[in-house]
């Protein structure tokens, strides 16, 4: 480049002062990517080039010494190749330490525990698991990333805007096998408002457990409707007493009427009175927030309750609907309401003499529903089912937490713990959960690890039936609903001991429901109860 004029000279000098620069720039970068600063890059490349014969220091270059500023912008994007470097890689959000809350379920926390290690396995970061009481419930989650929690305080969680959103790319990502989970569950219970709000872990409903082989040699099919369980109550009995003292099962009907049961089992009892095709609310009045518990149908539901309870009243009214699963697979009585738990969530190594004919079907439900509008009872049409399921009597759902800084891990875990594979591994640890997927209908066992084969299929079937087609009923869920189910659970009792009448009770309950939601604030009581049923009241 020593000839030619002066200006094509400098022109020269530039462009290879420009690729040098290029070269060291890659050459410092590749070195120590974190030293990439202004001034250690420019010192770097003037010390590089400043070594070269015809660099800085050289004579000639003085034009491209006075240009060195431009240089050291033109040196970050010329590169020896063109090519920028790669930006430096964040770690995988799945890696994030997350802190995860068990409420109110100490096996399910031991269970979460142990899976600690498959979590990191999978790509997943640290996990601490806590355990903490329900009363704590909504302090604990002030601390949480992930919160594993009863069903009843959704509402409260959900009000207290404590519950993040799973966003539709996690949720319809094809590890999460969400459409294989149970619709009611996806549907109705996982959602408050239109949004997706948790994932569940396994929601027991009621179902009729039964002695298929006493009912056969009595010519008896199991009931449909609650009609039908009265009739069949009432020749049983006939039967019974004909035979003596000897008779075998002791009890024909056993309902689960234990304190904070009694209400549940009502609400069961109620569902199909309560659900018409062209209503949409069920326990309140979805514009005045009025209760609708001493309505006709609620009546009916409590009086036929109360008869069918009365024979063997001392002994349903110490039942839950596990224990009433056990007292059936004791010999104790022909038909009873509730769900089967494994052995080891019963916290027992003692296993059940579970009957070879054991059986189930779904809760009996009822062929007319009223209809608040015209009060009258309107039959169903032939296309309908005479059963309606009550949704959220017992069961455990996780949740991510709002505002947290790895929500997207936590629903990651929360994604991964409720999938297919590990599923089976938490939700058989309680007693509050069981199956909610389609795959687990493959394998019942582990849930119900007592019963033979044929009832294992029985049961997944009848839940499956419960839970994908029918109409559902579902249990209060908004802000204050112990308080709630424990007025109705003292009606209930009361009304089953003999103290109240049914409607009597039912009117008293009404007006301990409207105290509640006064003192709650009818405002936000009214957006909750829109919420739980799907609804979003106006901003």
């Amino acid at each position: 480049m020593g000839d030619g004029p002066p200006g094509k000279r400098v022109r020269h000098a530039r462009h290879a002062l420009t690729r040098r620069a290029g070269c060291a720039y890659h050459a410092a970068w590749a070195a120590n990517p974190g030293l990439l600063t202004t001034n250690n890059v420019t010192q770097r490349v003037v010390t590089q080039l400043g070594e070269r014969p015809g660099g800085l220091a050289g004579g000639r270059s003085r034009h491209a010494r006075a240009k060195l500023p431009l240089l050291c912008a033109i040196m970050l994007v010329a590169g020896c190749t063109g090519q920028q470097p790669p930006p430096p890689r964040e770690p995988p959000p799945r890696q994030a330490a997350l802190r995860v809350v068990v409420a109110g379920d100490a096996v399910l926390a031991r269970a979460v525990s142990r899976l600690r290690g498959a979590w990191q396995e999978a790509g997943g970061g640290e996990l601490t698991v806590v355990e903490t009481s329900a009363d704590e419930l909504v302090h604990a989650a002030a601390n949480a990333d992930v919160l594993l929690y009863p069903v009843r305080y959704q509402g409260l969680l959900a009000e207290q805007g404590l519950l993040d959103v799973l966003p539709a790319v996690q949720r319809e990502a094809p590890d999460a096998a969400w459409n294989d989970i149970f619709e009611s569950l996806r549907v109705k219970q996982l959602a408050w408002g239109d949004q997706t709000v948790a994932v569940p872990l396994g929601l027991p409903v009621y179902t009729c457990m039964y002695r298929a082989k006493v009912l056969e040699q009595q010519g008896l099919q199991p009931p449909q409707t609650w009609a039908e369980l009265a009739a069949l109550a009432a020749t049983l009995r006939d039967r019974h007493t004909d035979a003596g003292d000897t008779a075998e099962p002791r009890h024909v009907v056993l309902l689960p009427l234990a304190e904070g049961w009694a209400g549940l089992t009502f609400l069961c009892h109620a569902a199909a009175y309560v659900r018409h095709r062209d209503q949409y609310s069920d326990l309140f009045d979805l514009d005045s927030l009025d209760p609708l518990v001493a309505g006709p149908p609620f009546v009916k539901a409590l009086t036929e309750l109360s008869a069918l309870a009365g024979p063997g009243r001392d002994r349903n009214l110490q039942l839950t609907p596990t224990e009433a699963f056990q007292a059936i697979c004791r010999g104790e009585c022909v038909l009873t309401l509730g769900w089967p738990v494994p052995v080891s969530a019963r916290g027992t190594s003692s296993p059940l003499e579970v009957p070879v004919d054991l059986q189930f079907a779904e809760a009996p439900g009822a062929d007319a529903a009223f209809n608040r509008d015209t009060r009258e009872w309107d039959a169903r049409t032939p296309t309908e089912s005479p059963h309606v399921t009550l949704l959220g009597a017992e069961g455990r759902l996780g949740s991510a937490i709002k505002g947290r800084p790895h929500s997207q891990a936590a629903w990651e875990f929360l994604l991964w713990l409720s999938g297919p594979r590990w599923s089976e591994r938490v939700s058989t640890s309680s007693a509050a959960a069981t199956l909610f997927r389609e795959a687990h209908l493959r394998s019942p066992g582990p849930w119900i690890d007592e019963l033979r084969p044929t009832a294992a299929r029985s049961y997944g079937h009848v839940l499956q039936q419960s839970l994908t087609q029918r109409p559902v009923l579902l249990a209060p869920r908004l802000p204050g609903a112990d308080r709630y189910l424990a007025a109705l659970d003292r009606a209930v009792r009361a009304v089953v001991i003999g103290e109240r009448k049914p409607r009597e009770a039912l009117r008293a309950t009404a007006e301990e429901w409207k105290q509640i939601t006064a003192e709650l604030d009818i405002a936000r009581q009214k957006r909750a109860y829109h919420a739980s049923l799907g609804l979003l009241l106006e901003p």
